[in-house]
């Protein structure tokens, strides 16, 4: 997340009063801006996926379905929120299933505004990316690899440096046609037409000539659905998650 944008945030909770107060405090905030909220699981699903915030602050239980559901919902996007839980049910069994999800943080109503506040600051300057240019193209060659779209295509250095784009500034996979490519062309000396059709072609040609066998290692739960209605979009998405987890990964071990 580029640091001078603000954090933007998804509040799920079936109270109205709970929302409407927490996104007045967060209205007050100058490094937060709240882009949506819903009291259903699974309005705030298809919401959350379309509004891509940086954080979803969610109660454990919601309408037509739970907190639960919902968090194991936007876990599967290609690009998953930090998770907040703030709720008064505190179940063993729900604590238990927590306690799994490696989620930012919980708090139990009522609770301080600040102190969410605080966890959300937290959860997104702990996963701001400072990888060089190098471990960049290096694990982004390694997916598109991977797919089975090769270096000499004309397209794999575009997607590459799409995919690289959108992991420094993920905003960029909202507007991949009317800004992306543009921006792209000026910096590679072609046009948007250009990219986008080279683009497509890499895809196609990874689709038809590609290892299935690798591909599904590297795309692990998503490699079922990787054929079917794969826009250019989407798979720069895509590329930019997994090639980002696995980066971050790489660091985890390093430290340790």
């Amino acid at each position: 997340m580029d640091s001078g944008k603000p954090i933007k945030i998804f509040i799920a909770d079936c109270s109205r009063d709970f929302r409407t107060l927490l996104t007045d405090y967060i209205g007050m905030e100058q490094d937060m801006v709240v882009v949506g909220s819903s009291g259903s699981c699974a309005e705030s699903a298809e919401l959350v996926g379309k509004l891509l915030p940086d954080v979803l602050v969610t109660d454990l239980l919601l309408q037509s379905g739970s907190g639960l559901a919902l968090i194991n919902k936007v876990r599967a996007l290609p690009r998953a929120p930090h998770i907040i839980v703030v709720t008064a049910y505190c179940a063993d069994s729900a604590m238990s299933e927590l306690g799994k999800l490696n989620i930012g943080g919980c708090l139990v109503k009522p609770c301080v505004f600040a102190d969410v506040a605080a966890i959300a600051r937290q959860c997104v300057r702990s996963a701001r990316p400072s990888w060089s240019d190098r471990e960049l193209d290096a694990e982004i060659s390694a997916a598109l690899s991977a797919f089975g779209i090769v270096p000499h295509l004309r397209g794999f250095r575009f997607l590459r440096e799409a995919i690289k784009r959108v992991i420094l500034d993920p905003e960029q996979s909202r507007g991949v046609t009317k800004s992306l490519y543009p921006d792209l062309a000026k910096q590679l000396g072609t046009t948007p037409q250009n990219i986008e059709r080279a683009i497509r072609c890499a895809i196609t040609s990874g689709v038809k000539n590609g290892d299935p066998l690798r591909r599904d290692e590297y795309f692990r739960r998503v490699a079922d659905v990787l054929p079917r209605s794969l826009t250019n979009a989407k798979f720069i998405a895509l590329c930019a998650h997994l090639s980002a987890e696995r980066l971050a990964a790489a660091r985890r071990r390093d430290v340790v």
